[in-house]
């Protein structure tokens, strides 16, 4: 009876002993697979960056181009003859002729865009290796303007661009740690640098750019439409009495403004950057857990979310272009 229960015993040792073998290897299974298919996911993640700048730099492109056309609309439906002179500079400042935003101003936000997919491909290469490994091109892969990318906010600061020094501090401190990423040392390590130093600066810069728009280019472009949509009903109104077909254009014109309003209205950069925050905590949140399918597919869901937000203003800003080109 003794032997019964001893061989009993020991099955069910042998039993639960191989269980726990299969488990923790179907575990360390699941997390190679994780590792081996890191890469495309933080290749998404970097294109819907790039592709966000894009959209948000056409964002403060458009804003430049509704002041432009509201200030030509001024002068054309002015019952007022000196109101209609077209000026370069009114009282020393510039006219809305030449629009809010510099080129150089424009340019220096969307490489802050992209500055941001570096750091976030930099720390994915971290989050998704399982061994040291050397950057081949090391600080060289950001090329010379993102280096440049602090001394450019600072230049603007000191010019017309009023909210271009607050993105002084964060974009230099986002390049000193991309630039010290080298993955020579231990990755945890170099986990931690990246996340206690970068993470923050990332979050300000996104920070500043819903800033931008909340504070800024929305109010104007919405106030700026409504303005063109006000011009053109009011001029319409005091010529009931031109002929049909004049009715007939000017009331396809008021059309067209008021697509372009609720297109702008539709295509909220703000979503875009609020996704681009939460696809950036989820690379955090996984670059510092384990490697588990499920942290997985929790950063994979956020990723996708971003990528679908992109692309849904980037639409709505095509929309709105073709509008404007009148199909």
């Amino acid at each position: 009876m003794r032997k019964i229960d001893l061989y009993q015993t020991t099955q069910k040792k042998i039993l639960k002993s191989s269980t726990s073998v299969f488990f923790l290897l179907f575990a360390l299974l699941l997390s190679g697979c994780v590792t081996a298919h890191f890469t495309e996911p933080i290749s998404s993640f970097r294109n819907s960056i790039n592709a966000s700048s894009s959209a948000i730099g056409a964002y403060y492109t458009q804003l430049n181009e509704f002041e432009r056309e509201i200030y030509l609309d001024e002068r054309l439906y002015s019952t007022d003859l000196q109101e209609r002179a077209v000026s370069l500079t009114k009282d020393g400042k510039p006219t809305s002729l030449l629009g809010n935003f510099s080129a150089q101003s424009i340019k220096a936000r969307t490489d802050a865009i992209v500055l941001l997919g570096v750091y976030a491909q930099r720390l994915g290469d971290l989050a998704g290796s399982e061994a040291p490994q050397q950057f081949a091109e090391g600080t060289k892969i950001l090329g010379d303007n993102l280096f440049n990318l602090q001394k450019t906010f600072e230049k603007l600061g000191n010019g017309t661009d009023s909210t271009a020094k607050n993105y002084f501090a964060p974009i230099g401190t986002i390049v000193g740690v991309i630039g010290s990423i080298y993955l020579q040392g231990e990755r945890d390590a170099q986990v931690k640098i990246a996340i206690e130093k970068g993470a923050p600066a990332v979050r300000n810069v996104m920070d500043l750019l819903q800033k931008d728009f909340t504070d800024v280019i929305i109010p104007l472009q919405e106030t700026g439409l409504k303005d063109k949509l006000a011009l053109r009903v009011g001029y319409y109104n005091d010529h009931l009495g031109d002929s049909f077909q004049q009715r007939k254009q000017m009331l396809a014109e008021i059309a067209t403004v008021a697509s372009q309003y609720n297109g702008a209205i539709n295509a909220n950069p703000v979503n875009l950057i609020q996704t681009m925050r939460g696809a950036h905590e989820a690379l955090v949140k996984y670059a510092t857990s384990p490697k588990t399918p499920q942290n997985f597919a929790e950063l994979i869901s956020a990723l996708e979310t971003f990528k679908n937000n992109v692309q849904e203003v980037s639409n709505a800003i095509n929309q709105i272009r073709n509008l404007k080109k009148g199909e």
